[in-house]
């Protein structure tokens, strides 16, 4: 129940800080983008867009919504709630699972990319890239040094 609650609450922070509508933007511009590209290179350029969207952009979000979650002292009160730490990176990394393979789906279906794999992939790509940037995150300062 707590990390449920947890998990739905970083879906509603990231339509609050405007990452849905951004990845929705992204994904729109990619499939445009792969409307133009010829049909033999549609599949091709469509798996590079598909690692390039899910898990790179996770990884700067994740980083961002971090940093300003640590600026505004999100972690500290953290620390007195009976939120365990591990829920709270699980539910971070997911809600940009959930996001990042919404948007990988949408990119693989119009370059026609074999769907199986490139869910396992999408998946596993955004946690990984997730985590990362929850680790880095940890040790920065700012924006400018996490970049």
């Amino acid at each position: 129940m707590r990390f449920t609650n947890l998990l739905k609450n970083e879906l509603r922070f990231s339509v609050k800080y405007g990452i849905l509508f951004l990845y929705l933007f992204l994904t729109i511009f990619y499939v445009i983008m792969l409307s133009v590209v010829t049909e033999n290179a549609r599949h091709t350029v469509g798996a590079i867009l598909i690692f390039t969207d899910p898990a790179a952009m996770g990884l700067f979000f994740m980083g961002a919504v971090m940093l300003l979650e640590k600026s505004q002292r999100v972690n500290h009160a953290l620390l007195v709630s009976p939120v365990k730490i591990n829920e709270y990176i699980t539910s971070k990394a997911l809600s940009m699972v959930i996001i990042g393979t919404a948007a990988g789906l949408v990119i693989s279906f119009y370059a026609r990319v074999y769907m199986a794999g490139a869910i396992l992939s999408i998946v596993l790509a955004s946690f990984l890239f997730s985590l990362c940037a929850i680790m880095v995150a940890v040790k920065t300062e700012s924006l400018n040094s996490f970049l």
